[in-house]
């Protein structure tokens, strides 16, 4: 697979995440390579990590998930707001 293609897979699952109003696009990280999606970063409950992952694997050329994707507990959700962090989920 080129490498051009995973790009064009990364921006699909990108833009799938923003379009989606269950699941924070801005807060998970996407890459693609070999048809691999690998998804990262932090969310507020595990429907937002296993939305994100039905959206990875709706894309056509997409043949594995590494869903690493971490649920924050609501103690780190609170300190985060805490400290002037973003609010998840917006």
């Amino acid at each position: 697979m080129s490498a051009v293609t995973d790009l064009l897979r990364t921006v699909r699952i990108k833009v799938g995440l923003l379009a989606d109003h269950r699941v924070s696009g801005l807060d998970v990280n996407v890459d693609v390579d070999g048809g691999v999606a690998r998804l990262s970063g932090t969310v507020q409950s595990e429907e937002q990590k296993q939305t994100a992952e039905e959206i990875a694997a709706s894309i056509e050329g997409v043949v594995e998930i590494e869903n690493d994707i971490v649920v924050a507990s609501s103690e780190e959700r609170t300190e985060s707001l805490e400290e002037g962090g973003a609010c998840f989920g917006y």
